[in-house]
């Protein structure tokens, strides 16, 4: 059954010149279904649509047609807080979701007491079991981002969003800047947080050779369209379309 879906979204940007003003085209008529438990991967080459995508299945920006559909409910602006919670993403870059200025305690505790998802004198208990299933330790509270790893932060972006209680992580190239064997354990990480909290994750990602370890099934993009879909073994084995071919033969692929 569908948790998320995306249907006939298409989006465009405003191209100014000194002369005139043209609009380009990002996302042409896709659709995207999220299963309830499934671990989804979009793949495509930079410029191919998938953040933009990403932002509008999380509501960062809005499609210029098409709806999303949550749970059988098409989703409009301005969304409840429920559905907010319920829809997470981890982007690639973990400053984005973590202040420079700020201890990462001080980052995690404000969303906590926002949405009052525990009592305040259960926080730090709380944020102690999520740190612990993403191999990190309350000691890593008191630090500032900048004294963290790619890797540290990157796990701790997953625990923010976690920390929420998600029905969906929407996980953006989030291991593109990782060394390969950090990378390799925050895939195994995201496994394993699937299979425990039972979840849907989308995975986004330029590697094909990443997402054949993690994903169920694999939808590929090129200039705004789905040019192939399918189980991820199906399109290891038989690719159909000749942009898969491509990926395949030439990404850099994982040990």
């Amino acid at each position: 059954m569908s948790i998320l879906e995306g249907k006939n979204i298409e989006k465009s940007y405003k191209d100014r010149t000194f002369l005139k003003t043209s609009h380009h085209q990002v996302l042409k008529d896709i659709h995207l279904e999220l299963e309830e438990g499934e671990i989804l991967a979009l793949v495509g080459e930079s410029g191919s649509g998938k953040s933009t995508l990403a932002n509008i299945l999380g509501f960062l920006i809005d499609p210029d047609q098409g709806e999303v559909i949550y749970k059988g409910r098409s989703l409009k602006r301005p969304l409840d807080r429920q559905d907010r919670l319920d829809i997470q993403m981890v982007f690639q870059d973990p400053f984005m979701t973590l202040h420079p200025r700020k201890t990462v305690g001080q980052s995690l505790y404000e969303p906590l007491r926002l949405h009052k998802i525990v009592q305040e004198e259960d926080i730090k208990d709380y944020l102690a079991g999520l740190l612990n299933q993403c191999g990190l330790s309350l000691d890593h509270l008191d630090r500032y981002p900048r004294a963290l790893s790619g890797g540290q932060l990157q796990r701790l972006n997953i625990v923010r969003a976690l920390s929420l209680k998600p029905k969906i992580l929407i996980a953006d190239e989030i291991i593109t800047a990782l060394d390969t064997p950090i990378a390799l354990e925050i895939i195994q990480l995201l496994k394993e947080i699937r299979d425990r909290e039972k979840i849907s994750i989308l995975f986004i990602s330029h590697d094909l050779a990443s997402v054949r370890r993690i994903a169920d099934h694999i939808l590929v993009m090129k200039d705004g369209e789905i040019l192939e879909r399918g189980q991820t073994q199906e399109i290891f084995q038989a690719p159909k379309n000749a942009y898969t071919k491509k990926l395949l033969a030439s990404i850099p692929r994982l040990p």
